[in-house]
């Protein structure tokens, strides 16, 4: 039995799910694939339309947020409180986002808060970051270190070479160790020597002379504020005390 191949145009009343609204459409095609009915839910064109449009944003937005917990930022300093923050020291942090920062100051003044801040601007903005507490980068460099020397390279170079942007939190919370200490000075001498792929961010509570002494080896502490210091007199550095 032949099929008619000659096409048929038919109006239809459908109904829209979202707007529930009734709206015509016409179908023109071989009879036998007229398969709309009156009376069928099918989106009109300005809701599906702005349903694609909403499904792009969900997805954009379920993107954004990998990215930020790919970065390892905590949710605590994901929302900046004006209220909470340092005015001054968020400006200062913005205008020298480019280079490499230091911010120096007593517990609670708001530094991790602020970096995290212009931190999460950059993730927004696509540049690869990544937070890190320096106790648990000390934690993973020790586990590797106890492995083997060549582990304790790897990790060393996953650290600074991954990212854009590495911000270390809190590089004198705790006594350094020969090990903790040994990576701390890697990790600037990397920067001081343009081997570090990364822009490195950090934040100590001590200086001078109450930082060397967080050094189990002196010589360790003299060896970082080095590079610290000679690194700011080129301005790669950036340094404040707030």
């Amino acid at each position: 039995m032949s099929r008619s191949s000659e096409n048929v145009t038919k109006t239809f009343l459908l109904v829209c799910p979202d707007c529930k609204k009734t709206y015509p459409l016409t179908v023109t095609c071989e009879p036998d694939f007229m398969c709309l009915n009156d009376g069928d839910r099918i989106l009109c064109t300005p809701c599906g339309t702005a349903r694609r449009a909403a499904e792009q944003l969900r997805h954009a937005a379920n993107q954004m947020l990998q990215r930020i917990n790919a970065a390892g930022i905590p949710p605590e300093f994901r929302n900046y409180d004006p209220e909470r923050g340092n005015p001054a020291m968020l400006e200062w942090i913005a205008s020298n986002s480019e280079k490499n920062i230091l911010l120096m100051s007593e517990v609670n003044t708001g530094k991790t808060r602020a970096l995290c801040k212009v931190l999460l601007d950059a993730v927004k903005s696509g540049i690869h970051c990544r937070y890190a507490d320096f106790v648990d980068l000390s934690s993973e460099y020790s586990g590797a270190k106890k492995e083997s020397t060549t582990a304790a390279q790897r990790v060393l170079k996953r650290i600074l070479r991954n990212y854009d942007i590495l911000f270390v939190d809190d590089i004198d919370k705790q006594k350094l160790t020969e090990t903790t200490g040994e990576l701390l000075y890697k990790i600037f001498n990397a920067v001081y020597s343009g081997t570090a792929r990364c822009r490195i961010w950090a934040t100590m509570n001590h200086s001078g002379v109450e930082f060397m002494k967080r050094f189990e080896n002196a010589d360790q502490g003299a060896a970082v504020l080095s590079r610290i210091e000679r690194m700011m007199t080129d301005a790669r550095f950036a340094v404040k005390h707030f």
